[in-house]
């Protein structure tokens, strides 16, 4: 019986396919030569310090801003109100890639996917 190999084994030192922030430190992945779970997952995560663990978390970190606001419409023709309005900002590895001005949050978060599924669609290496 051939005895499964687990572990990145002599890919320690390999040059990384990505890098992702691990409770505030960036780290580098690199992918090993085993897997490290049941599922073949051989992406590893290596810190500056050379220690190396088993990745199973988010490749890409995720913020999406939402602050709602309200202003003056001042019109002659029509009178003056108040109107309600917001902005939208997503963040992707700390970086803005996209924002958008909307009026109700509920359509936005909608919107917010659309964008997110475009941004992925023509996706480059953040």
């Amino acid at each position: 019986m051939t005895e499964k190999l687990w572990g990145v084994d002599n890919k320690s030192d390999a040059n990384p396919v990505g890098t992702t922030v691990v409770e505030g430190e960036k780290v580098d992945l690199i992918r090993g030569e085993h897997p490290h779970t049941k599922q073949n997952n051989n992406l590893y995560a290596r810190w500056p310090d050379g220690t190396i663990q088993a990745f199973n978390g988010h490749r890409l970190l995720h913020k999406i801003k939402f602050k709602d606001c309200n202003y003056m419409k001042s019109s002659h023709l029509s009178g003056d109100e108040v109107r309600r309005g917001g902005a939208c900002e997503i963040y992707i590895n700390d970086y803005m890639v996209d924002l958008f001005s909307y009026r109700d949050v509920r359509e936005a978060l909608i919107e917010a996917h659309h964008r997110l599924l475009k941004i992925y669609d023509c996706f480059i290496n953040i």
